[in-house]
């Protein structure tokens, strides 16, 4: 199976990989791919991974095809349950053999025991063992959700949140299609794989509006100062600036009236995937009492700035990122999310010194 038509095998358990058909009157009406893995290791010491992935076809112009970070496309496939479960089946990139899963992936859905299918958290129907049913998946990133049909039933349609955020949506290109398991015995048939795009209908307008939480401290402005209020095309990426008097200095940028703080940074850039009103909230600057030789607070750093402030990494900077911290006061950290096999990030802050 490995090798033929872009598909790879992968990982530390015991799998296979082997190509069937089924005939009828000695007339083949159905050939398939079986993947099995035994969720152990060989020495049956350990849970092992498995992996199977399947690069996407190259376009007709010889070109990688790519999904990007929009648009509306179509997964659809046939599948046969035989045994076991916990199989993800999604879209990744970046899949190499030291990272079979990918370097960025999402999961479209999960085959579980006795067939159950189930995706974002819940069960959404199943398949039946020695039958095939046609599982249908539609991805809209424009509008954030995913849609799932089996056998044509009612689809369900949920929020899929890489695709509903304000934020950059992530994975940023995906370019395999893959099945993974790990920790958990599975044999599932697979066959009349497609995926595509979609036509999407037009896309609405959103309006972004910003206002400061008290103008005596400072203000917020959209692109030029002045501008508070700015209509655009649903997903565009709109830039946010709050200037703080002298005496005063920004605590957060807040959302739809929302207690919770949303960004840390004088200026952000949001994507527009609703409308929304975004308050800076300034407070009272007061010096701090330290004499500190380094201090990062990554109020002010964006992943794309990590580079240019001298947080590098010689051979993975794009596993370090700058995320906010939703469920506590912590706010903007840094994470370094590479594989720690000889890689690593340093923050140069005197000449020769390093931390």
């Amino acid at each position: 199976m490995a090798g033929n038509g872009n598909w790879a095998l992968a990982g530390s358990a015991v799998n296979t990989g082997k190509l069937g058909a089924e005939s009828a009157d000695d007339v083949i009406n159905r050939r398939y791919a079986e993947f099995a893995s035994t969720g152990k290791k060989a020495d049956n010491s350990s849970d092992g991974s498995f992996y199977a992935s399947k690069k996407f076809d190259v376009a007709d112009d010889s070109s990688e095809t790519v999904i990007g970070t929009s648009g509306k496309y179509l997964i659809e496939m046939d599948l046969s349950y035989v045994s076991g479960g916990n199989l993800n089946v999604g879209l990744a990139d970046g899949v190499v053999d030291r990272n079979p899963g990918g370097k960025q992936s999402i999961t479209l859905f999960n085959v579980g025991s006795n067939g159950s299918i189930s995706a974002n958290g819940k069960e959404v129907g199943s398949i039946n063992k020695g039958k095939w049913s046609t599982v249908r998946y539609i991805l809209d990133m424009d509008n954030g959700t995913g849609t799932i049909q089996i056998d044509g039933f009612d689809p369900v349609t949920y929020e899929f949140s890489n695709y509903s955020t304000f934020g950059f949506s992530s994975p940023t290109q995906l370019t395999y299609f893959l099945l993974s398991a790990s920790k958990a015995a599975v044999d599932v048939r697979i066959s009349d794989l497609k995926v595509g795009t979609l036509e999407q209908e037009a896309l609405p307008k959103k309006t972004i509006t910003v206002e400061s939480s008290d103008n005596t401290m400072g203000s917020a402005y959209i692109g030029e100062a002045g501008t508070t209020e700015k209509t655009v095309d649903m997903n565009d990426m709109v830039t946010l600036t709050a200037t703080a008097i002298e005496g005063y200095e920004l605590l957060a940028w807040r959302k739809d009236g929302s207690n919770e703080n949303f960004a840390f940074t004088s200026e952000i850039t949001v994507r527009a995937h609703d409308t929304a009103k975004f308050t800076a909230v300034f407070t009272v600057s007061e010096p701090d009492k330290y004499n500190y030789l380094y201090h990062e607070t990554f109020k002010t750093l964006t992943t794309s700035t990590l580079a240019a402030n001298g947080w590098v990494s010689a051979n993975q900077q794009s596993a370090m990122t700058v995320e906010y911290d939703e469920n506590s006061s912590l706010g903007n950290y840094l994470r370094f999310g590479a594989n720690t096999n000889s890689r690593g990030g340093e923050k140069i802050i005197r000449r020769n010194i390093y931390i």
